[in-house]
């Protein structure tokens, strides 16, 4: 749920980056895009349309698959943690209506088969509001589940998000 609305995702795909070996150890980092109908990502990482979109990045504890199991996120992540958790709302070529950034929760992971993957989240996010010249940061908490197929994206540079200053737009109720 978004705003007090559920979000149906059409979509889920996943850029993973294995083999990683630096100062935390050996682990892999996995990021899954969630996205809503009539918004859509190419196997390059590129997106097209407009929507909402749910990011979610996760440092596995293996070099070689993203682990199943559950990951919390904090502020200090670690090896086996959720590493962050984003949604843009309203996302289009021309921007978007509001940005949401999770400070704490988790999500759960399992996966049936090659592409099959099942994720719950439950996270406390937060944004902020724009109605005065003072930001006001707003929170608030965003639910969800996806159960399906997930796209690999292959090729390209990746996708690369543009994170927005989170300003809602003026006037625009977050929660």
């Amino acid at each position: 749920k978004l705003d007090g609305q559920t979000i149906k995702f059409a979509e889920a795909d996943i850029e993973s980056e294995l083999n990683q070996d630096d100062d935390l150890g050996e682990y892999s980092y996995h990021t899954f895009f969630l996205t809503s109908d009539g918004l859509s990502m190419d196997e390059t990482g590129d997106l097209s349309g407009s929507g909402d979109m749910v990011v979610i990045g996760l440092i596995s504890d293996s070099p070689t698959e993203l682990e199943e199991g559950t990951y919390e996120f904090g502020l200090n992540s670690e090896i086996g943690d959720g590493d962050y958790f984003e949604v843009y709302s309203g996302l289009s070529p021309s921007g978007l209506d509001t940005y949401y950034a999770a400070y704490r929760g988790k999500v759960t992971v399992s996966k049936s088969g090659d592409d099959k993957y099942t994720l719950s989240f439950d996270f406390d996010v937060f944004t902020s509001e724009t109605d005065t010249e003072d930001e006001e940061f707003v929170d608030g908490k965003i639910k969800g589940n996806y159960k399906g197929t997930v796209d690999v994206i292959t090729g390209g540079e990746g996708v690369k998000m543009q994170k927005p200053s989170g300003r809602a737009a003026k006037g625009k109720k977050t929660f």
